[in-house]
């Protein structure tokens, strides 16, 4: 590599960091005060958790958007018809510190307290369309029969997602944090991902370009596409299939490689 290139990519790499750093400056002060608002008492949030399970109906409408901030399970399925269930503890469901809406067309579902909202909820949500999902938190979710042209997804957090009968012609990721995303199996023509931290990735895929900061690992199934963009750190980028063209840079330890 050329000297100004080199001088060049060190300069991008610091401005890179320094933008990290401001991120999570910013997020750290945002979380604190998340915190600080949302203080419950512990004998008073496990009466709450402690407390009898119940299942609840939403009757939301017309909304191709979910939010979903909390710890617990989740499922969203393709289906002609809106339907919200929530299976929960009771008084939780009761109190000011669950929160179900809907507006400008999504769907939010929330838990003040979501740092100590254990495994006792599950959500299921069926909707004929699923343009944005954003979850954050601890999650594990499963999206299920979408045929999409576009969809973006906005992971925060520990979260798991799990992909199953998907095709989505272009697709559009954020990870930001210890984030597990399972597609493989699903038919995505062009992915688009940028990742923050620690990051599991599992596609097939035609095309996908990467923007990675931090130990981020791709798993990938080709059809004879490109792989394209950057990495920053530790991460790897493992394929099968066909790969037509890379033009990924790496800093770091980081490679592609041909299973």
């Amino acid at each position: 590599m050329k000297l100004s290139n080199k001088i060049l990519v060190t300069f991008l790499a610091i401005v890179i960091l320094f933008q990290l750093a401001a991120m999570l400056k910013f997020r750290g002060i945002l979380k604190k005060a998340m915190v600080t608002n949302n203080e419950i008492k512990t004998s008073e949030w496990q009466d709450i958790m402690e407390s009898e399970l119940t299942e609840k109906n939403y009757e939301f409408k017309n909304f191709s958007n979910v939010k979903i901030q909390m710890n617990g399970n989740v499922v969203i399925q393709q289906s002609d018809n809106y339907k919200i269930l929530i299976k929960a503890p009771e008084k939780l469901l009761e109190s000011d510190y669950f929160e179900v809406s809907s507006k400008n067309s999504t769907l939010t579902i929330k838990c003040r307290s979501c740092r100590k909202s254990y495994d006792r909820i599950d959500i299921l949500v069926f909707m004929p369309k699923l343009s944005h999902l954003k979850i954050t938190e601890d999650l594990d979710v499963k999206i299920q029969g979408f045929y999409e042209k576009a969809m973006e997804i906005d992971l925060t957090g520990d979260c798991s997602l799990i992909g199953e009968n998907l095709s989505i012609k272009n697709l559009d990721i954020d990870g930001f944090g210890d984030i597990t995303l399972d597609l493989k199996g699903c038919n995505v023509t062009n992915a688009r991902v940028r990742s923050l931290g620690e990051g599991e990735y599992c596609l097939d895929v035609k095309n996908l370009e990467v923007k990675a900061i931090g130990e981020s690992d791709f798993n990938l199934n080709l059809n004879e596409g490109v792989i394209s963009g950057s990495m920053i750190g530790d991460g790897k980028i493992s394929y099968s299939g066909e790969l037509k063209k890379q033009k990924i840079s790496f800093l770091g330890p980081g490679k592609i490689q041909k299973n």
